[in-house]
This record gives structure tokens, C-alpha cells and sequence, in this order.
């Protein structure tokens, strides 16, 4: 069908990183149904890959066939058409274009040889580190300044309005206007809100900084948030600007509530939000078609949000968004304030993910760090690389959460992969933690859990699992299904890989089961293990080969050897462990690394920052435009602790 259609195939790239071909077939018929719904395209944030998403409802369908032209200028001139392909269960996909402009449109295939008309076409802009943001020829700009009248006429930085609700009452609606706040200023205001939005997402409304100096910062009065965007305010930026809460507010920090009609196109980027109830608090309808889709939060401080009462309290919170992003930054301390932890619960996360986020949220290059509990939770499935994880009590969970339809019908699919995870902790004295990645409700699609290195947890041995595939908690959903755990480095973490028998079922999940789940080539190195549970990997149930496949990993351990690893509550030596699990691959080797006591200290000192893990959090937290320091990054630690567990494989 491609080849006859466009005359050129190429492959499109799933959100597992596999080639996907385009169908083929002799001749297209179109019919007379609608094409895929809600087709967004987003820069990934990598200066190459573009993301798509889409809805189909559909049930006999053969595939998808999706058109892509790119631009070298952003005059449109747009240059040949590329055709990229998704199999019939994917709304995901991925293209690699790299920088420029470029656009998208789809198409559905259905099983009797007709295909629908194609959509509209989807514009998106790949962008290199910061994201351009150039006022258009009609955008009018209001600079705000604390030393400023709001009787002045604010189009000049020498002629400033005073009030940030007196320049929001100057934006029209639906046109690319910017409000610039004067960099070092203070703004202490109640009712900051945002009414309008721009013209697109390459001509969104603009709210920033001008001048030099520190972020202009907000503080809100009252209960009031930080900045409350209304859910009329699509196509917007919120870019170098610093929102801070105080001891007594129980507001969010960056607010959107979208109830009445839908949102696209929200871009917080370089931005300070901290010591609010909630730093970020973003909630789509959780029903019908008023949803967001389209958010990216990049390159920001996420930092300090602490409870108040008995309230939970959220880095950030965000749920019913289609193709969010967050890329590149600092989620560090949020849920507590407590000294001793003692206000620190299994409620509150630097990083909250409601189910009904979808798979295409993608959490990349960030360090996520001293949580309340979870690092991420990342419910609805999607992908977590290439992030360094630091002093969390549970550091990743792909999946699991509240049985609610939109997810636990069918499970999640998703990729967890590139990662440092260091230094696990407990919550407090008395909620015992120091967890990896955790991984439920995987469904038939399955998930990756590869290229992690897992190292060094401080916390106590009662629930140390660098990996645990749970399917016997609240929330296991559908269980535990097609899940890969490859290539990993787990190094001192003190405690067993868990594989967990499956739980009867909870509705609305229709059955609860562990199957197709791989463990291979993995290094599982214990040089410190305290108790005799302390095993390398722990399958927890009699399981077939169906059931759980394990081949060619590398154990060892300080343990005796009959205690090397655990099956059925049994603790085995290697010989028992292949006859009873058929773990026919695998061997007991200490294997030799370049520099296996590399961490997040370890780089602090070799990048001039310090010499503790804290001094490179403090100095992730000067981070800027303007000041943008490779050393301080994710990436960088990512790459020196991976370097120091290099070794002849």
C-alpha cells in the first residue's frame, strides 16, 4: 500500500526505540471514515527526535501510515514527503528529522484494504538546548517592573507597568503578546493569573524576564498559587521567571486546571518553582474530551515543596495530559521539611504521574533527588532515561497506582533505561524503604527495564530490591507481563532482584498474572549483604519458563554460596537455583570494574563542585540561562558513575 501510495517506505521509530514498518500492500481504497483524532507532534528536547501521538478508537484496524516533510527555513517551503508506519495497537510513535521545522499528518489502515482520509498537518519546530522563542511582527510586549506606574503604557523598558495584573489586562487574546518582568524585581501580588494564550504553538503568549540579573520572583499573597493558568490560555510560555511560596500558603506553584474545554501547547522552561504545597500542579478533566495535551517543563528547579497539616504535598502533580515531557531538570527535597524526615509519608513525591497521563510522557535527563517517597511515579506508563536518581527512598515505579479503568483494563507499556539510581534511603525511621525501580500493572505490550546502573542504598535491608517486578501490592493491575530487565548494574544495594507471585485480581482488571518476564545479562554484585534474605534475586513463587525466563547474569556476593540466590522461599546455590528456575546462562563471577566506588560525590570532586553528594545538588540548584554548566547536569554524573562500572562485559 506504501509504496504505491508515496513511492517512498521508511521506518518510524515506537516509544521502545524499535524500527516500525510501514505495512505493505498492492492498492488503497479510501473510505469515507474519519482519520486518527488529536494527531500533536512535540520536539522531544534532544535537538533531534520528534514525538507523535494520536487517538483511534477503532477496532479493525491494520495499521497507521504517517506523512512527514520537513522545511529548511521557516518560510514552509516544505521538500519531499517521507512515509513512516505504526502496527494497528501503537498512538505513539517517533521520527528522528533532527533540527528544523517540520510537519506530520496520519492516516488509518484498516483490515479490508481501505485506509481514511489523512488528517491535518501537524507543525512542529526541533530546536537546539534552549527553546527559540522570537516575537512575531503583531506580538505586543508589556515590561513589568516593581519600579514601575501602572498608568504608564509599558511598551518599553524604560516606560514599565507596575502590576503584574495591570499588564495582563493589556494581552489580546489569541495573539502571540509577551509580559517581561524586570530581572531582581519582586513581585508580591495576589490574583496572578494568566487569561489569554497565543496564536499557536510556534506563536505562543510569552510570560518571562528582561534585564540582567537574577529571575524576576512571584510571590504569591494569601492562599493564592504562583501563576494560575486558565484553561482559555493555550499556546503558552512560561520561560525565566522564579515562583516562590511561603511558610503559611497552601497553593501550587504553577497552577492548570482544565475542566470545560481543552488545552495544547504549555512550556515551562528555566524556571525556579519552590516552597509551595505544590510546586506544579496540572489536572486535565478526567472524562470526555476536555484534556491538556502538550506539555514540556525543561531545564527548571523543582525544589523544597513541603506539606501543610496533614495535606500532601507534591514536586509535582500531573495527570491527564497527552505527550508531556519533562527534560533536563532539578526535582530535589520535595514532600518534606522535617530535618529527622518525621513529616516525610508514602504520599508525597517529587514526582506524581496519574494514570491517565497515557505512554507518552517522557521523564529524561533530570536529577531526581531526596523525595518524600517516590522519585517518580510515573503510573501511566511512558518513558524514565538517562535520569540520576539520588537519595530517594523508592527511586522509579513504571505503572501500578488507583485500579481505575484507563489503565488497569490492560496494564501499561513503557521504558525504563540509561539511569543512575545511588544511595537509597528510608522514608523515616519508621517507613523503612530504599527501593530501585519498581514495575506493576505491565500489560501485554510489555516494558524495558535495561542499562541502569543500581548502587550504593543506605537505607535498612527490610525493603532493599534494586528491581522489583510487584504483582501481589495494591495496584498490581494486571500484574507483571513481558517485562525485559537487561543489561542492568546493580552494585551494593544489599538486597534481591523480586520477581513476585501474581494476586488474584481486583477489578476493574480482569486477571493478574506473571508471564514472559526476562532476566538477562545482568550484573548483580553484593558485596555487603547483611541478612540471609539478602539473595541476588529472589523469584518468590515456583514459576515455569513461561512464567520467567532467566539466562546469563552474573552473581556474586559476600553471602555463603548455598545462600547465593532465592527461589520459592528456598535459598540455593547457584546449581540448585538453574535445576529449580532453568537459569541455564548464568554464573557466580566478581566482575572486575574500572572504578566501581564512583557516585554522586565522586563527580562533585572531580568537577570542582565539592566533595559531597549535596554540594552537586546545591550546585544543580544555579542552574540557568546564561549560566548553563555541563558539570552540574544529570548527564554528567550519568556518564562518570556508568564510566567507573565499565569492565570487560
Amino acid at each position: 500500500m506504501l509504496a504505491a501510495l508515496m513511492g517512498v517506505a521508511m521506518a518510524a521509530r515506537g516509544s521502545d526505540g524499535v524500527a516500525i514498518e510501514p505495512p505493505e500492500t498492492s492498492e488503497v481504497v479510501v473510505g469515507e471514515f474519519p482519520p486518527p483524532s488529536g494527531l500533536t507532534v512535540a520536539d522531544a528536547g534532544d535537538s533531534s527526535v520528534v514525538r507523535l501521538w494520536w487517538r483511534e478508537s477503532s477496532q479493525d484496524l491494520a495499521g497507521f501510515v504517517i506523512e512527514a516533510q520537513s522545511s529548511a527555513s521557516r518560510v514552509e517551503a516544505w521538500g519531499a514527503t517521507r512515509t513512516l508506519g505504526a502496527p494497528p495497537e501503537a498512538r505513539v510513535a517517533s521520527d528522528r528529522p533532527g533540527p528544523g521545522l517540520h510537519r506530520y499528518r496520519i492516516c488509518s489502515l484498516r483490515t479490508n484494504g481501505e485506509r481514511s482520509p489523512f488528517s491535518a498537518w501537524a507543525v512542529v519546530e526541533v530546536a537546539r538546548g534552549w527553546t527559540p522563542l522570537v516575537p512575531s511582527p503583531d506580538s505586543l510586549r508589556i515590561f513589568v517592573s516593581a519600579a514601575g506606574s501602572d498608568t504608564n503604557d509599558g511598551l518599553t523598558p524604560s516606560n514599565p507597568i507596575r502590576t503584574l495584573q495591570a499588564a495582563r489586562a493589556r494581552v489580546r487574546a489569541g495573539s502571540p503578546d509577551w509580559i517581561l518582568l524586570r530581572c531582581g524585581d519582586l513581585f508580591h501580588e495576589n490574583d496572578v493569573e494568566v487569561w489569554h494564550g497565543g496564536r499557536s504553538a510556534r506563536e505562543p503568549a510569552v510570560w518571562t524576564s528582561y534585564g540582567e540579573g537574577p529571575r524576576p520572583v512571584i510571590v504569591p499573597k494569601g492562599t493564592w498559587p504562583g501563576i494560575a493558568i486558565q484553561e482559555g490560555a493555550s499556546n503558552l510560555a512560561i520561560v525565566g521567571l522564579h515562583f516562590r511560596g511561603t511558610t503559611d500558603s497552601p497553593a501550587s506553584g504553577i497552577q492548570l486546571f482544565v475542566g470545560r474545554r481543552p488545552f495544547g501547547n504549555l512550556l515551562i522552561e528555566d524556571c525556579v518553582v519552590e516552597r509551595f504545597k505544590d510546586n506544579i500542579n496540572i489536572q486535565g478533566r478526567i472524562a470526555g474530551p476536555n484534556f491538556i495535551r502538550g506539555v514540556a517543563i525543561r531545564r527548571s528547579i523543582v525544589a523544597d515543596a513541603h506539606p501543610r497539616g496533614r495535606s500532601h504535598s507534591q514536586g509535582a502533580y500531573i495527570d491527564s495530559v497527552e505527550g508531556l515531557l519533562i527534560e533536563e531538570c532539578l526535582f530535589d527535597r520535595n514532600g518534606w521539611v522535617d530535618k529527622q524526615r518525621a513529616d516525610a509519608t508514602i504520599f508525597n513525591h517529587n514526582l506524581y504521574l496519574g494514570t491517565r497521563n497515557g505512554e507518552s510522557a517522557t521523564i529524561r535527563r533530570c536529577i531526581i533527588a531526596r523525595a518524600s517517597s517516590h522519585g517518580i511515579q510515573l503510573r501511566g506508563g511512558g518513558v524514565i532515561e538517562d535520569n540520576l536518581f539520588l537519595l530517594n527512598p523508592i527511586a522509579a515505579q513504571l505503572g501500578g497506582g488507583d485500579p481505575v479503568p484507563a489503565t488497569h483494563a490492560q496494564g501499561v507499556t513503557g521504558r525504563v533505561s540509561g539511569n543512575v539510581v545511588l544511595n537509597g534511603v528510608d522514608i523515616n525511621g519508621t517507613l523503612p524503604r530504599g527501593m530501585g525501580i519498581l514495575a506493576f500493572n505491565i500489560g501485554a505490550r510489555g516494558a524495558v527495564i535495561e542499562h541502569n546502573v543500581i548502587a550504593f542504598n543506605l537505607a535498612s535491608d527490610v525493603n532493599a530490591f534494586p528491581i522489583h517486578l510487584w504483582a501481589d501490592s495494591y495496584g498490581a493491575g494486571v500484574g507483571v507481563n513481558n517485562v525485559r530487565v537487561s543489561r542492568n548494574v546493580i552494585h551494593d544495594w544489599r538486597g534481591p532482584l523480586v520477581i513476585a507471585a501474581p494476586a488474584a485480581p481486583r477489578a476493574p482488571s480482569p486477571a493478574c498474572t506473571v508471564e514472559g518476564v526476562v532476566i538477562e545479562f545482568n550484573e548483580i554484585q553484593m558485596p555487603v549483604a547483611n541478612d540471609t534474605t539478602a539473595n541476588c534475586v529472589s523469584v518468590r513463587f515456583a514459576s515455569s519458563p513461561a512464567q520467567v525466563r532467566l539466562d546469563s547474569n552474573a552473581y556474586w556476593s559476600v553471602r555463603p554460596a548455598d545462600q547465593l540466590l532465592r527461589y520459592d522461599n528456598v535459598a540455593m546455590s547457584l546449581e540448585q537455583w538453574s535445576e529449580a528456575s532453568g537459569d541455564r546462562g548464568s554464573r557466580v563471577e566478581k566482575v572486575a570494574y574500572v572504578d566501581p566506588m564512583r557516585d554522586a560525590a565522586s563527580h562533585a570532586r572531580a568537577a570542582g563542585l565539592g566533595s559531597t553528594a549535596l554540594d552537586l545538588l546545591a550546585a544543580a540548584r544555579l542552574q540557568r540561562r546564561g549560566d548553563w554548566r555541563a558539570e552540574r547536569t544529570a548527564a554528567a554524573v550519568v556518564t562518570h558513575v556508568k564510566e567507573g562500572f565499565s569492565g570487560e562485559r
